[in-house]
């Protein structure tokens, strides 16, 4: 117990870091960083998605300027992944050799999923070179709550990254986040273990839940459409890595005992219990919803 004491205050501190880099990526940029970074290239969706997170828009913010400048973003468009990955051979440029390099940063460390089955998907070992700490894309305002059965192909939540959420595709200042940076959840944690699944064709991706602390797709981010831990199966509407958002629901989640913790646009840290009530929960992963159910936690 108090080792996990200090794995679940390690995880906290972690967010509030994230918190410190996004205000003075802000400061700099006059708004926080996009959750996404993509544009055209020839990768297909199943090869690579072709789009940058947050995370790496904020590098130098994290004390992380020399990876951040020993990356071509022109290797970004070669479409090349690590050796191994979706049959290729691999070769090395800028962009696979960051995307392979372990960040503890980004990582939770009472997360010790061994991501056995990475391989068959296309992904990286999930020790080492994942993350915990996914973009709040989107409020889950579309989806249905409660939700008491899985979801299929067909009746999933509209697009996971509908521009809601207080990380958004686009990017978000401060004076748009109409509903008070204290009320905005920018980051949550997920556990990479949870249960994942493919709505449409029937696909166990556990273990796919953000491979890639580089990478922002269908398979990280997440919302509000359930509260955190949900007994439900996160899940996406198609098995692929395409830069779209992607219909599904994905809720924070962790090994934490009750709850998950999110960091909200103020700075702060709250661990979100459980059992939150999940209309209130919604509410405070929009930034812009004008809604006035009160403090949450």
């Amino acid at each position: 117990q108090a080792r996990e004491a200090a794995r679940r205050s390690q995880c906290k501190n972690n967010l509030k870091q994230f918190g410190l880099a996004l205000h003075n990526y802000h400061e700099m940029q006059q708004m926080f960083a996009p959750s996404k970074i993509y544009g055209p290239n020839s990768c297909n969706g199943w090869q690579r998605g072709n789009s940058l997170s947050w995370r790496v828009m904020i590098l130098p913010q994290m004390d992380q300027a020399p990876m951040y400048n020993g990356i071509n973003m022109s290797d970004w468009n070669s479409c090349i992944r690590p050796s191994g990955v979706n049959g290729t051979t691999g070769q090395a440029n800028s962009f696979t050799i960051a995307m392979s390099t372990r960040m503890a940063g980004m990582l939770c460390p009472s997360d010790n999923l061994v991501a056995t089955n990475a391989s068959s998907k296309g992904l990286a070992p999930a020790t080492s070179t994942g993350t915990n700490y996914a973009g709040m894309n989107a409020s889950g305002a579309n989806c249905t709550y409660p939700q008491t059965v899985q979801m299929t192909s067909g009746n999933a939540c509209p697009n996971h990254g509908d521009f809601t959420g207080g990380m958004s595709y686009a990017g978000r200042r401060i004076s748009e986040i109409i509903d008070g940076t204290s009320m905005t959840a920018l980051v949550g944690e997920v556990y990479r273990g949870k249960g994942f699944e493919c709505l449409s064709c029937g696909s166990n991706l556990t273990g796919g839940r953000c491979g890639w602390w580089m990478e922002e797709s269908g398979y990280c981010g997440a919302d509000g459409a359930r509260t955190p831990n949900s007994t439900l199966l996160d899940d996406v509407d198609w098995d692929d890595y395409t830069t779209a958002g992607q219909s599904g629901a994905r809720p924070i989640s962790s090994l934490h005992t009750g709850g998950a913790h999110a960091l909200f646009a103020d700075g702060s840290v709250q661990f979100i219990s459980n059992s939150v009530n999940g209309l209130v929960w919604k509410a405070a992963c929009s930034a812009a919803g004008n809604e006035s159910l009160g403090a949450p936690f």
